[in-house]
């Protein structure tokens, strides 16, 4: 399956971008670009969650009344 990827640039702290280099150097990502890119779509997915979590325990809550 083909993934259109779309290139970015972006403004880091130089303290976390050593940071982030020294877990590609330990190998937990392949390069500075999928690190970037799972990471911000853990985040994502964490925050749709917390939304749909909030949305539903809204309706529970409508639903007790």
């Amino acid at each position: 399956m083909a993934t259109h990827m779309a290139k970015i640039a972006i403004t880091i702290d130089a303290s976390l971008l050593q940071r982030l280099d020294s877990l590609i150097k330990k190998k937990y990502y392949k390069n500075r670009s999928q690190a970037i890119q799972i990471v911000v779509q853990a985040q994502v997915e964490k925050f749709e969650h917390r939304r749909l979590a909030a949305e539903c325990d809204k309706m529970v809550r409508m639903n007790k009344r």
